[in-house]
């Protein structure tokens, strides 16, 4: 039995992604999903409805071949292909017919929109953005009347807005999308003009190509990117200068020309007017994509690149202008981060968009900033080749080591099963940058990969000295393991405190604490904005108490409880609860369901580290 709906080359290994090309929202693991393949701008044909395999995995409905997510699979590489819900390609023809085009048109444009979204074959997505709010009375009414609500166009926008707000994801929303696409699709033939990347001087989406030889005069190139794809080229006299201005909604190119050489410019003349690169011999890899339209030059940046480093898209962000920083672990790696830039803001939206296997492995480690504190120094430390902590000292906080510390005595850093190049004894900690403002550089995750590519700083100043020495915490030793993740506070000088709990056994996950002086610290799994949480003002007292309890199965679990009070105690604080003055340090241990909390005041003797650039 044939696999394709239409003529074509049998497809026997098919990349799959979870991104819908059609409407840019997400497709949920399972979730039925079909592939447009073709060859740069010519459609060649659709497969079968198929339900997204999981990340890791791959889903093959007979011999003849394999929708894949496997991690860093090559896949066939010589067609290309986009994935889409299949919701969303039912709303496309049903739209096409309604607007009496022919479908074999309306799948070479749809194809078109899809595949060229992308700044180059196999390119990031940009993530749905929200700068578009689909209100338009007669995209409203054909939707309407395509999902039985004829009269949602006579709404007023005050009413419109927040259903759009509460719904955007849902189908009838994302036929409003398919319908502006369709609305913009141009009745000519497509013609395909090339052009050598260093030789466009400027264009604008649905504009023409102006072209020159390269000039020393404007050495420059720059490219806008948004969710449509490439949507701006321009040359430039110099390089603008970085000034912390970043995009949500766009991405950037800004590259001397003579690095571009090799790098051919593919405009669709007469069909939507769209513009994307592709590589040559000459120039097999493609310039970076940043979230500034002035990006810093990447040699003035200092990186831990932890693994081969191929990621097209890099972050910055001004540390100054956030409010915490969550960070994901996974198998012990840095597997990604959220930049929390607002009170309100939540790690949940990056955590939804991982598979389910991966949520269930990973850890939050969140680092708060206080509203008056700023990072001072920002590095690494080595664990091993694929593993390493992140530093931070804070001018009000503190020293804070984020990630697993593992380092519970002298065979923890001086291993004799490792080579002594890999003892992390033999290892400095790597200081990325000395100097504040510090602005952070990460390169975002590729998909099936295990960690961020690239994870440092931008140092506008070459001449900073190295900080002093972080110290090596040694933990208690006999309450905690190496295998999970630990970290203590100070308890005294509290001006709030807010426990976070575990939905269904009211059990701690993690601590944030705020002082007096403004900083701000966390021990555990501070879930912002996602858990269930208390906070108490000027508490006195802190209470810990061991609790069982059963489980969904049944079984006998155990749970660490916390609360923060005043002098007054609450009556509920009965037998079992343990009661400490706010003096000395809390310890906090953790590994998946498992925690530990300590009250002390008295440690094993840190160790400093040295330190380098």
């Amino acid at each position: 039995m044939s696999t394709l709906w239409s003529k074509g080359p049998v497809i026997y290994h098919v990349k799959a992604s979870p991104q819908c090309s059609i409407c840019v929202g997400r497709i949920l693991d399972k979730e039925i999903a079909m592939a447009l393949f073709g060859e740069n701008h010519v459609y060649k044909g659709q497969t079968q409805p198929f339900p997204l395999p999981p990340l890791g995995s791959g889903y093959r409905p007979s011999n003849e071949y394999l929708f894949c997510r496997m991690k860093r699979c090559s896949c066939d590489s010589s067609i290309e292909y986009t994935t889409v819900h299949f919701e969303c390609y039912q709303i496309f023809l049903r739209v096409c017919n309604y607007a009496k085009l022919q479908q074999d048109y309306a799948l070479q444009k749809l194809w078109i929109s899809t595949a060229w979204r992308l700044p180059w074959e196999n390119a990031f997505f940009m993530p749905a953005s929200n700068v578009y709010i689909p209100t338009s009375p007669k995209s409203l009414e054909l939707s309407g009347q395509l999902f039985g609500i004829p009269f949602l166009h006579r709404l007023p926008q005050e009413l419109l807005l927040p259903i759009w707000r509460e719904s955007k994801d849902s189908l009838f929303w994302r036929c409003m999308s398919i319908i502006r696409m369709v609305t913009e699709f141009e009745t000519n033939t497509p013609e395909l003009q090339i052009e050598p990347l260093d030789q466009v001087i400027s264009w604008r989406r649905n504009g023409k190509l102006e072209c020159a030889p390269a000039s020393a005069m404007y050495p420059i190139t720059k490219l806008t990117i948004d969710q449509e794809g490439i949507k701006k080229v321009e040359r430039l006299s110099c390089r603008p200068q970085y000034t912390g201005e970043t995009h949500s909604d766009s991405t950037f190119i800004v590259e001397e020309g003579s690095s571009l050489h090799g790098i051919e410019a593919q405009l669709q003349v007469f069909c939507d007017g769209r513009l994307r690169l592709q590589t040559t011999r000459i120039q097999p890899k493609y310039p970076y994509i940043w979230n500034t339209p002035a990006p810093p030059r990447f040699s003035l940046c200092n990186a831990q690149i932890p693994d081969v480093f191929e990621t097209w898209r890099l972050q910055v962000v001004n540390t100054q202008k956030i409010v915490g920083i969550t960070f994901f672990f996974l198998q012990d790696k840095l597997y990604d981060l959220y930049i929390h830039d607002s009170d309100e803001s939540s790690a949940n939206a990056l955590y939804e968009q991982l598979s389910p296997d991966v949520q269930r492995g990973a850890f939050w480690i969140y680092l708060p900033i206080g509203t008056t504190d700023r990072i001072l120094v920002l590095g690494t430390r080595f664990i091993s080749r694929s593993e390493y902590n992140v530093l931070v000292r804070m001018e009000k906080a503190g020293d804070v080591v984020v990630g697993r510390n593992c380092f519970f005595s002298e065979d923890d850093y001086h291993h004799d099963g490792l080579l002594p190049e890999d003892w992390p004894s033999s290892r400095a900690d790597q200081c990325l940058s000395g100097d504040s403002p510090v602005t952070l550089v990460y390169g975002e995750r590729e998909q099936g990969y295990l960690e961020i590519p690239l994870f440092g700083t931008y140092c506008e100043s070459g001449s900073w000295t190295p900080p002093e020495p972080f110290m090596l915490e040694k933990p208690t030793p006999k309450r905690f393991n190496r295998f999970g993740y630990y970290s203590r506070t100070p308890l005294d000088q509290i001006a709030e405190s807010t426990v976070y709990y575990v939905p269904d056994t009211g059990g701690c996950r993690g601590i944030l604490l705020r002082y007096k002086n403004g900083g701000c610290r966390v021990v555990g799994q501070c879930r912002v904005n996602v858990d269930p949480s208390e906070t108490i003002a000027e508490p006195s007292l802190i209470c810990v108490r061991k609790e069982v309890y059963r489980d969904s199965h049944g079984l006998i679990q155990e749970k660490t409880c916390v609360k923060f009070t005043h002098t007054t105690l609450d009556d509920e604080l009965d037998k079992g609860w343990a009661r400490y003055p706010l003096e000395g340090f809390i310890e906090f241990y953790f590994f998946f369901g498992h925690v530990l909390v300590e009250i002390t005041t008295e440690f094993s003797e840190d160790v400093v580290r040295p330190i380098e650039r």
